[in-house]
């Protein structure tokens, strides 16, 4: 699952380049997650990083 990152910070403006990945235990619910992720990552190619 993915999360935005800046819900994990008090500082304003941090974590807005940032997500956090968790691990589901679902079988169905990490299939779906990893199939969003693909998408995102097709949509905005040069706007993430690692």
């Amino acid at each position: 699952m993915l999360a935005p990152g800046d819900g994990f910070y008090v500082t304003p403006g941090l974590g807005k380049q940032e997500v956090r990945i968790a691990y589901v235990l679902g079988d169905a619910d990490l299939r779906r997650a990893m199939n969003i992720l693909k998408l995102a990552l097709a949509e905005y190619p040069y706007t993430l990083t690692i």
